[in-house]
């Protein structure tokens, strides 16, 4: 899947979304628990694995169209972590990534519900790469570039006013024995506030 399709497809379904539905949007940072990246086999060349994720950092945005309970989404982020490295053969430090998805949110990860608990499940296409610097003698030659992955991503949480929280596990496989695997943790801020939840509470003994 190219980018160019999965940015299509989730344009698609936010317009059809959005014929009877709210907006918001709103920014992601977080971190990674664990990160691991499995470089695609090339010609005469090894793949190469790098995990780990001290200090690692992801900054993104994400727009909604839903109402209630349940939106769809569209979320890009970059996660960097400088200190990831080849848990097989040290060849040097720092891994990047750019994660870009379709999401389907549920409850309070919705962006519209008055719930403090939701669930989100996407997909989309991450673009990778392992090795930024510190390349050691050995490995001087070896070249990094970015690859790209399909994934799958599940996040479990919960909110309320604008502020969500989330673990979530990202899963994707691809051509030439690729892979991602991330495990981390996000917060969203949102730009509309869920007005809900503070509103003042209605007295049945008026009509």
């Amino acid at each position: 899947m190219s980018i160019r399709n999965t940015l299509y497809t989730s344009f698609l379904l936010l317009i059809a979304t959005c014929v009877n539905a709210q907006l918001n949007a709103g920014l992601v940072f977080g971190a990674d628990l664990y990160q691991q990246y499995t470089n695609p086999v090339s010609g005469t060349l090894t793949n190469g694995r790098s995990s780990g994720s001290v200090g690692s950092l992801i900054l993104g945005a994400e727009v909604m169209a839903g109402a209630r309970n349940f939106s769809i989404g569209v979320q890009a982020s970059a996660n960097l972590a400088p200190l990831a490295l080849d848990i097989n053969e040290y060849k040097g430090l720092g891994a990047v990534a750019f994660p870009v998805m379709a999401k389907l949110n549920f409850g309070a990860l919705s962006g519209f519900s008055s719930k403090f608990t939701g669930a989100y499940l996407g997909g989309g296409l991450q673009w990778s790469r392992t090795e930024l610097f510190g390349l050691n003698s050995k490995h001087k030659n070896v070249g990094r570039d970015l690859y790209s992955c399909p994934f799958g991503e599940l996040g479990l949480g919960g909110g309320f006013g604008g502020l969500t929280g989330v673990f979530y596990v990202r899963l994707g496989f691809g051509p030439d024995k690729r892979r991602v695997l991330n495990i981390g943790i996000t917060t969203r801020i949102d730009f509309k506030k869920n007005k809900q939840l503070f509103s003042p509470a209605k007295n049945p003994l008026k009509s």
